[in-house]
């Protein structure tokens, strides 16, 4: 397949595997990933005609933590969408920018799932990005 682009500012990719390994935790027990699938995000101004393309993985501690971040994927997914809409390339182009961005997402996660008991941070750890196309 090819992909035709009339304006290429600068693209960054990361090829992803179909499914993210688990590697160990702290007491040696696989870590579950769990995986947005790709979005497209137009820009905010003054990048209204460009757009982001991302994928991400939220890395949780337990099963519970994964199965709430699938019971709660639809509103999870429309919440990173809005943020993405927010941003402009000048905010997201610099590694620091990224991780402003992550940080974000995570919280927007976080914010998203109930309380639960004995799960800091509702269960996730991290959020990571496993693709990332800026045009």
């Amino acid at each position: 397949m090819t992909f035709c682009f009339r304006k290429l500012s600068f693209m960054v990719a990361f090829s992803v595997l179909s499914a993210l390994p688990a590697h160990a935790s702290e007491n040696g027990s696989a870590v579950p990933f769990f995986n947005l699938e790709k979005m497209i995000v137009n820009l905010a101004p003054p990048d209204i005609d460009r757009y982001v393309q991302i994928s991400l993985a939220y890395e949780t501690t337990d099963e519970v933590a994964q199965k709430n971040l699938k019971t709660y994927l639809p509103v999870i997914r429309s919440r990173v969408l809005l943020l993405l809409s927010t941003k402009t390339v000048e905010e997201i182009k610099t590694i620091e920018g990224k991780q402003v961005l992550l940080n974000q997402a995570l919280n927007v996660a976080r914010l998203t799932l109930p309380e639960q008991p004995n799960l800091e941070g509702k269960g996730i750890k991290d959020v990571h990005i496993t693709s990332f196309v800026v045009q």
